[in-house]
């Protein structure tokens, strides 16, 4: 069974008065539903997808013949589902969550999402109707983790390099482009009686021809 999923802060909500936009409120919400970067779903009381914006259509690659009607549990499958419901209880009581992290959706495997699920239903059951804002942050943490697994790499080659340099029986002198020091092993430092720190950033020329 899938972990439960990681709730976010919550965040400041918009404000203003949609209902001065009057009867072009509701077609401009949908055009502007279908042009946001994020999978925007709508569910009714049973649970089943009642909306989903063009973002959710190009994500899943499913035609909407294929989810409206049908219970949001069989289209993200059973154990994403299952990881939703601690939500469950605080979207009864019509309070908003956020969470991101990792899960496993039907059709697409594990992806990294961060989601907000915001109950539209009446004061008296809120949960008759829910939205769900969707961001699939998958090729960014993959990014991340390629990024810190890179670095940890470097890191353990710099510090197998400075061993092997400061271990080494002979004199290890190594220089840049410019001729100057980075590197002066203890080895070095015993055949030019010279500390690693007095050596580096001088001209080797002035350490082999005195």
């Amino acid at each position: 069974m899938q972990a439960a999923l990681p709730l976010r802060l919550p965040t400041l909500p918009g404000c203003g008065n949609l209902a001065a936009l009057g009867e072009v409120g509701l077609p401009l919400l949908t055009a502007l539903l279908d042009q946001v970067p994020a999978r925007v779903v709508a569910l009714d009381q049973e649970e089943r997808l009642c909306y989903a914006n063009d973002e959710f259509f190009r994500f899943t690659g499913l035609a909407p013949a294929q989810v409206l009607g049908q219970p949001i549990s069989r289209i993200i499958g059973l154990p994403a589902y299952e990881a939703y419901q601690p939500l469950k209880e605080r979207l009864r009581r019509g309070e908003a969550a956020s969470w991101e992290g990792w899960i496993e959706l039907a059709a697409r495997g594990r992806r990294y999402m961060r989601e907000h699920l915001l109950p539209t239903g009446p004061r008296e059951d809120p949960l008759r109707s829910l939205i769900i804002i969707s961001l699939d942050w998958t090729a960014l943490q993959q990014r991340e983790a390629e990024l810190s697994s890179k670095i940890e790499e470097l890191e353990t080659t710099q510090a197998l390099k400075a061993s092997i340099v400061d271990h080494a029986l002979a004199a290890l002198v190594s220089t840049d482009e410019r001729g100057l020091v980075v590197e002066f092993n203890p080895a070095a430092e015993s055949m030019f009686g010279m500390s690693r720190e007095a050596a580096l950033g001088r001209s080797v020329a002035e350490l082999i021809i005195p």
